[in-house]
């Protein structure tokens, strides 16, 4: 998914704005389930220049990047940010990392750099290009592609010592794109008086690119897929289109305002939870995979660059002055979740239905011996996650849709099993392909 804004006065000011966005389920340790609900916190970024993009590994450690080399690090979640030496002056536009210590930005004149310290310190590496440079994504500490004006189309395959243009069919602005494995991938591109709004795809690691049309004149911004089939590109106008075939059609989803803005970036964590910024500081959020969507008040008029999401709960988006936003889950109800009278609980599986992995979670009232397994709709085994001894305690495990071989299964439904001891408790869970 991608690598996976906006202006702000009073930086010593905590602005909190409500997401009225409710839907996510947490499941608390005492088999409780807590109905969480989204609000948005604005940060001082540590900063005054703009931020375009923003990258995060997980709930605590991420990044951003902006104007005259910029770049920002936190590790407290975004509360706060140190500004870190980039070696440049130019304006980067994106950032991605693999791990806490390997990463990678780009932007202006062919700006390409790297870090091998966690972003403590960067270092140039030669695009042999002068294009302005919008996105970039890795999918290994080898393999990574970047984009930007010009279609120009950069891969390399030894970290970035060496990038090579690749064959994008397209002349003008390639500004997103993104992979989901090591061969496929699609990129965002936007032409001046075209006819249809395009977006490119490759299916050999970027050697070669189709043209894809969709049924809009207005460019498109950006690109998220979540898998080889789903994804959603947005773009001017509050234009949202989403497909569930790989690209080859294109359906509109619906708008979020009387007075249509534009989005500059989209970021799902799964199939129903995505969220989408641009102009105006709009914010729009979905948990329905984007069949509704909801208006956030984002506090400002100005820009949102880019967005991300590590989960449903943890997210941030950046823009213009430094500004960052951390959309914070708080409780906003507690629901009792009955179960068996010692507190033994197998909770829904989460997201349900879903297309490539889902949570699972369980309580265990005291040590036991576990054993949980997938079994298909006839009842024949499809794999066994657990089976041993666990504490007592909350635990959670992912199912990725594979059966003990490694094999993806195919679209259905299966019942997951939980024995503790004695005991059993089933839920019935929806994969589709």
């Amino acid at each position: 998914m991608k690598q996976l804004c906006q202006k702000f006065g009073l930086w010593g000011f905590l602005f909190v704005i409500n997401f009225p966005f409710v839907g996510f389920t947490q499941f608390l340790p005492s088999g409780e389930e807590a109905v969480s609900e989204i609000t948005w916190h604005s940060k001082f970024g540590g900063t005054t220049n703009d931020l375009y993009g923003v990258y995060f590994l997980n709930d605590s450690v991420g990044w951003a990047a902006g104007d005259n080399g910029t770049i920002v690090k936190t590790t407290d979640g975004g509360e706060n940010w140190q500004i870190k030496s980039s070696g440049t002056t130019h304006d980067l536009r994106a950032l991605f990392f693999i791990n806490d210590t390997m990463g990678w930005a780009v932007g202006d004149l062919g700006t390409i750099l790297k870090t091998i310290n966690g972003g403590d310190t960067w270092f140039p590496q030669n695009s042999a290009s002068i294009f302005l440079l919008l996105s970039v994504q890795f999918f290994n500490d080898s393999l990574g592609w970047t984009v930007g004006t010009g279609g120009l189309i950069l891969k390399t395959m030894d970290g970035g010592n060496t990038w090579l243009p690749q064959n994008s069919s397209f002349s003008e602005g390639i500004t997103d794109v993104d992979f989901v494995d090591s061969l496929y991938g699609w990129a965002a591109a936007s032409a001046s008086g075209a006819t249809a709004s395009t977006v490119l795809k490759t299916t050999d690691g970027g050697s070669n690119w189709q043209v894809l049309t969709l049924p809009t004149f207005w460019p498109v911004n950006s690109v998220d897929f979540i898998d080889r089939n789903t994804g959603w590109v947005v773009g001017f106008l509050e234009i949202i289109y989403k497909t569930t075939d790989g690209g080859s059609t294109w359906v509109q989803q619906p708008g979020v305002s009387t007075i249509p803005e534009s989005f500059y970036s989209v970021c799902f964590v799964d199939s129903n939870n995505g969220w989408a910024v641009g102009y105006g500081g709009v914010i729009a959020g979905t948990d329905d995979g984007g069949a509704t969507w909801a208006a956030q008040t984002s506090g400002t008029t100005d820009i949102l660059w880019d967005v991300y999401f590590v989960d449903p709960t943890h997210g941030w988006a950046v823009g213009d002055h430094g500004l960052v936003l951390k959309a914070v889950s708080t409780v906003s109800s507690i629901q009792e979740n009955p179960g068996t009278p010692d507190g033994f609980m197998l909770n829904s599986n989460f997201p349900n239905p879903f297309n490539s992995s889902t949570r699972i979670t369980y309580t265990l009232p005291k040590q036991s011996e576990v054993v949980l397994r997938v079994y298909d709709i006839s009842g024949r085994e499809i794999e066994t996650l657990i089976k041993g001894a666990q504490s007592a305690g909350f635990k959670k495990i992912t199912w990725n849709g594979t059966d003990s071989f490694n094999r993806p299964v195919s679209s259905g439904i299966y019942l997951l099993r939980l024995e503790i001891d004695n005991q059993v408790m089933s839920r019935k869970m929806m994969l589709i392909r």
